[in-house]
């Protein structure tokens, strides 16, 4: 179905994108977890705000990782 694209596009678009979900997940635990214990890296925003930070976040470092190949 495909034939005209290179298949290794879809996997590592696959991998971006599970990649990053996992980073949101890890950063929206650390934000949620610094701000609960009270300590001074929590950023001063509600659970929504953090929720877009880390979605944000969490997929440009997925991104750049990918781009930079580290």
């Amino acid at each position: 179905m495909f034939n005209f694209l290179n298949k290794n596009i879809f996997i590592k678009a696959i991998t971006v994108i599970v990649m990053g979900c996992f980073y949101s997940f890890l950063m929206f635990g650390i934000f949620v977890s610094c701000k609960e214990f009270g300590y001074s890296c929590a950023p001063k925003m509600d659970a929504g705000g953090l929720a877009f930070l880390s979605v944000y976040g969490g997929f440009s470092l997925s991104v750049a990782l990918h781009i930079y190949d580290i």
